[in-house]
Order: C-alpha cells, then structure tokens, then sequence
C-alpha cells in the first residue's frame, strides 16, 4: 500500500483501528463464564471408541 501510494498515512491509520478492535474486543470476553455445548455433541470427559 505505501508502494501505490507513496503515503504511511493509511497503513498507520489501519493499524490503529486494528488496535482499537482488539482492544474493544478484550472488553467482550468473560472468562468467568464456562462454553456451552452445542447439540448433538458429546460432553467433554467421555471416551467413545472408534469404529
């Protein structure tokens, strides 16, 4: 992109908002909360064989 434009204006400005995204997104996690299993899947801990 510098190549074609000449510029560091919009990388720079790209990699800014790539930072705020991660950083808003890191107020979206809650770690305190357990996955859900999805259905029809089996719960995590049970063996099955393999056929």
């Amino acid at each position: 992109m510098i190549d074609a434009t000449g510029n560091w204006y919009l990388p720079f400005l790209m990699s800014m908002g790539l930072l705020l995204l991660g950083g808003l997104s890191a107020f979206l996690m809650h770690p305190e909360r357990p996955f859900t299993e999805a259905e029809g899947r089996l719960p995590s801990g049970k063996v099955v064989a393999a056929e």
